[in-house]
């Protein structure tokens, strides 16, 4: 089954998180980051251009529950978001306990990409957190 995912949250702490976030109709053309991405982990990924360096991605939650928008920015084929880092240790998302950053880099044709989540902050309060959907994923353009 391939989902679409929406980036920039997270689940962490003994549980993994559900990234499904529903299906789109792709609209966009495929020019930068715009258009429908395949990730390696079998999960599609849709961008829309929003401005100048500036592209969105809209799904339900990492949770799976509201729907939220994601806004990438940045130059030169790189482009950034941060989000939050929720504790799943109750087996369900539960309190934000710090923060990720997603950064999507663009290979040299254009048609492939590399987008690298890692915990970049984290509560005082918690010790040893383990980020599982952290990592690399490879993307391939599909329009």
């Amino acid at each position: 089954m391939i989902v679409a995912v929406v980036i920039g949250g997270v689940a962490v702490h003994q549980a993994q998180a559900s990234r499904d976030s529903g299906g789109s109709s792709p609209s966009s053309s495929p020019t930068g980051l715009a258009g429908v991405w395949l990730g390696s982990d079998g999960s599609l990924y849709k961008f829309d251009e929003s401005g100048a360096g500036s592209y969105t991605q809209t799904g339900r939650d990492v949770c799976g529950g509201d729907t939220t928008t994601v806004e990438l920015s940045g130059s030169n084929g790189t482009y950034t978001t941060t989000g939050p880092l929720y504790d799943t240790s109750g087996g369900s998302c539960g309190a934000v306990i710090g923060e990720v950053t997603t950064t999507i880099t663009l290979g040299a044709g254009g048609d492939s990409a590399r987008l690298t989540t890692e915990m970049t902050s984290t509560s005082d309060q918690y010790e040893q957190v383990q980020c599982y959907s952290c990592g690399t994923v490879t993307l391939t353009r599909k329009q």
